[in-house]
């Protein structure tokens, strides 16, 4: 294998004039080493076969290597033997090394998807399934054939509820709308089970701005949504009976009276305190005491509406919400229901308990323009049916706010009065009128009012 001729262009790639190549072996112009690797395709293309190789010459002209893209084709005599071979070589350096630099970053990607613990997924315009990750698989338990057999409409991998929500998104991402949306929705496993999966969305574009593809990274967070939702329960329910607290009853009571205003409808705030709780927390434990809490937020549970809220606002004092009242007669008709219910006795732990309320009612917007108002009004009604001996209802009235008012500077006066030392204590004598005799003493307080 001697050199028969070369061009000016290959002195480039060795080094050397072509008049000094013509008649000496490859092995003396080549090193050891870039002979042996070129030598199998030598003898190939001396067998007779044309071939292509991409090869890296080393240290081109004294500089960096290259990579070549060299044709090699067998020359025969007229007798179809072959007699020589020509070779050429085009410098594909910088697409070559485009091409390398693609393919590392590609199969980092792949890598990176292969391993990640996020699911991934691709879709293409048509909705065809591009990529479904092993990690899909792990969490959705599907496999990629599985999934590609499937039609985009006849997918059931999104839960039914938020299936509306997933299609908004992909829709804008297709369209390019919108070039990245997070989302977060039910999806179902293969067995049927429902999780909570946070998506990131991508739309891949080409050089000319046009979508190509959706990409959807996502990962489970259903431990992380329950557990928030725990939270979140934890923080507007109570924890003995379950029930909404009065962080909920602001918040819905709120909303209610802007619906109401809205409609020109009525809402009713019934405020219920349980008689003679105390004597049974007393005489009984406060173990029975919550219990007997317990039951009661059952009971009065099936009075009220499935739209109507029933809230334990602390110790034994509970409120209901009615929404929609358009009939002045309902909220007492549902107040004398709730009385019945808590009338009837108790049986906790073998003691037959009775127990009777207190209820207040306030209307909004009759007795109140806000939630504290209605709230506030409620438990002045409520004081009132305390007055009244107990186990009945009453409706505020404007009295009531005036009474309710006059107690509360007395209050503060009388607890100024303590403060000032305005107060002076005098005894008396008491004596009997049939025979002068005295009997005892009478303690007099007298208020030193300024």
């Amino acid at each position: 294998m001697r050199y028969g001729q070369a061009n000016s262009a290959y002195e480039f790639y060795t080094g050397r004039k072509p008049e000094e190549l013509l008649g000496r072996h490859l092995s003396e112009v080549f090193d050891h080493d870039r002979y042996s690797t070129a030598l199998p395709n030598l003898q190939r293309a001396l067998s007779g076969e044309t071939l292509e190789v991409e090869r890296l010459i080393p240290k081109v002209n004294g500089g960096a290597d290259r990579w070549l893209l060299i044709r090699y084709t067998p020359r025969f005599n007229e007798r179809g033997e072959v007699i020589g071979m020509y070779s050429a070589g085009v410098d594909i350096d910088d697409l070559k090394r485009a091409e390398l630099e693609l393919r590392h970053a590609n199969s980092m990607l792949v890598s990176h998807f292969e391993n990640t613990p996020l699911a991934v997924i691709e879709w293409r315009r048509d909705h065809q399934l591009l990529r479904w990750s092993p990690q899909a698989e792990k969490m959705f338990g599907w496999s990629f054939d599985e999934m590609k057999r499937q039609n985009w409409d006849e997918w059931k991998l999104v839960y039914e509820e938020d299936a509306p929500q997933v299609r908004d998104i992909y829709a804008r991402l297709f369209t390019g709308e919108q070039r990245r949306v997070t989302s977060l929705n039910r999806n179902y496993r293969k067995d049927g089970r429902v999780i909570w999966c946070e998506w990131y969305n991508s739309s891949l574009m080409d050089e000319n701005g046009d979508v190509l593809s959706v990409l959807s990274l996502g990962q489970d967070v259903t431990s992380r949504v329950l557990a928030e939702e725990r939270l979140q329960h934890l923080a507007t329910h109570d924890s003995l009976t379950g029930l909404p607290n009065r962080v909920m009853l602001l918040d819905r009571l709120r909303q209610a009276i802007t619906r109401a205003r809205r409609a020109g409808t009525r809402v009713c705030a019934i405020f219920i305190d349980l008689d003679r709780f105390k004597e049974v927390n007393d005489t009984l434990g406060h173990r029975i005491g919550d219990e007997l809490l317990r039951e009661m937020s059952v009971r009065l549970s099936r009075v009220v509406r499935e739209s109507d809220l029933l809230v334990r606002l602390s110790g034994d004092e509970f409120m209901v919400v009615l929404e929609q009242v358009t009939d002045l007669d309902a909220p007492r008709m549902v107040a004398q229901k709730l009385l019945d219910e808590i009338r009837e006795p108790g049986h906790i732990e073998g003691h037959e308990i009775y127990v009777s309320a207190s209820l207040g009612l306030s209307l909004f917007p009759d007795d109140g323009d806000d939630a504290e108002a209605l709230m506030r009004n409620a438990d002045l009604a409520m004081y009132r049916a305390k007055e009244q001996g107990k186990n009945n209802f009453q409706m505020f009235s404007l009295d009531m706010a005036a009474h309710g008012a006059e107690m509360r500077l007395l209050e503060n006066a009388l607890r100024s009065a303590i403060s000032r030392q305005e107060l002076e204590l005098y005894y008396q004598p008491v004596y009997a009128m049939h025979d002068g005799r005295l009997r005892g003493v009478e303690a007099l307080l007298r208020w030193h009012h300024p």
